[in-house]
């Protein structure tokens, strides 16, 4: 694996020490195994994991099972699409794998944070460079070959951290703001039903 100059774009091939392509529909058919299917649906438009959305499954003990076990600190990537969502799964959990709909990759973490990749990937400028590799005219899709071939920024591991520090507190700031809005729409509705009793 080739050390990235600071700064550089540098083709995800080199950054990804694994990638697996997730359970597909066929070991989901008289399985006892019982596990968490991940699926493009779980991941939100704005990269978060929707870890109470994840359906339960039962499967069939494979070795393809086993390979789409995911781990913290895997990326995942949906592979079809008008957008390629990404995520970090950041819960450890044998029961929990990812679908067919995603691919995992994990990252040299000597060279990029997982949270920087998701969150570069999941940034216009990444959208617009996983799109120059999908293919497909009515709904595009990637497969893994062209997703490692997509290139992302390495910045200094501190400047990384950084970024994903502040990405956090955005994170947080907009937690608050969804609760508010939530609050305010309470609140107005309540005004209606008000009115509505005079």
């Amino acid at each position: 694996m080739t050390q990235a100059a600071p700064g550089s774009f540098i083709p995800m091939k080199d950054l990804v020490t694994s990638t697996r392509r997730g359970l597909s529909t066929p070991y989901l058919r008289n399985g006892t195994e019982s596990i968490r299917l991940v699926k493009a649906k779980d991941i939100a438009s704005d990269g978060m994991l929707l870890i109470d959305t994840v359906d339960k499954e039962q499967v069939r003990r494979t070795a393809a099972l086993d390979r789409a076990r995911l781990t913290s600190g895997d990326v995942l990537v949906t592979v079809a699409g008008s957008r390629f969502r990404a995520t970090v799964v950041h819960e450890v959990a044998e029961d929990l794998v990812a679908s067919n709909s995603l691919i995992a990759l994990s990252f040299d973490r000597t060279q990029v944070l997982p949270e920087f990749a998701a969150w570069y990937l999941n940034s216009s400028r990444g959208q617009a460079d996983i799109q120059r590799w999908a293919s497909g005219a009515v709904m595009q899709s990637i497969n893994t070959a062209a997703l490692l071939a997509v290139t992302i920024p390495v910045p200094s591991m501190e400047k990384q951290q950084h970024l994903v520090n502040l990405l956090q507190v955005i994170g947080s700031y907009q937690e608050v703001l969804k609760r508010e809005a939530a609050l305010l729409e309470k609140i107005t509705d309540s005004l209606v039903e008000d009115v509505n009793r005079e």
